[in-house]
């Protein structure tokens, strides 16, 4: 199993390589208006090289502490209270480990999509659990209406949450509120 996680990020990690390098074409822009383009388009291949080399030094930290970890299975009956406490505490130390890594490697790839493809995931993924609240308000299910209020609720603040974190919030312009209307 563990061979197949660093497989699977090693593979998102050469597509979101291969991604930047060979998805993006470069537009030719007007000589006047040359500056702000490219500025903007340096700023962007700058925070891509960020995200790359976390997401490289992630995969390095969790590559080293799986292979720190001993491979042969020990039987806990032939061990004593001690080790198999300090047993306990190595897999409890790896795992939460690798999870910090898997939340810093998710954040990394949510920059790379670009705010613009994670608000537009975000968006869809709440108009289904609103049409579920609807039918849960027409049906008068009243606890599965309260159930689904709070779950939008707790995605709703923990989206927000880990937005405001990436610096990547929601801009409001006129162009996105004629949108909607």
């Amino acid at each position: 199993m563990n061979r197949r996680i660093i497989s699977i990020l090693s593979i998102i990690v050469v597509l979101a390589l291969a991604w930047a390098c060979f998805g993006a074409p470069e537009t030719p822009t007007a000589p006047s208006s040359a500056e702000a383009p490219r500025s903007r388009r340096g700023q962007w291949r700058e925070r891509q090289q960020k995200a790359f080399s976390a997401i490289e030094a992630q995969l390095a930290k969790l590559k080293t502490s799986m292979e720190s970890f001993p491979r042969g299975r020990t039987r806990r009956q032939d061990l004593s209270e001690d080790e198999r406490n300090k047993l306990r505490e190595q897999y409890r130390k790896v795992r939460e480990d690798r999870m910090k890594s898997m939340v810093l490697i998710e954040d990394q790839m949510l920059l790379l999509k670009g705010r613009r493809t994670v608000y537009r995931d975000y968006d869809k993924s709440m108009e289904q659990l609103n049409s579920v609240l609807e039918l849960a308000k027409k049906e008068k299910a009243k606890e599965t209406t309260a159930a689904v209020e709070k779950l939008i609720e707790a995605k709703k603040k923990d989206f927000e949450k880990r937005m405001k974190k990436l610096g990547m919030e929601r801009r409001s312009s006129s162009r996105s509120r004629t949108r909607s209307n």
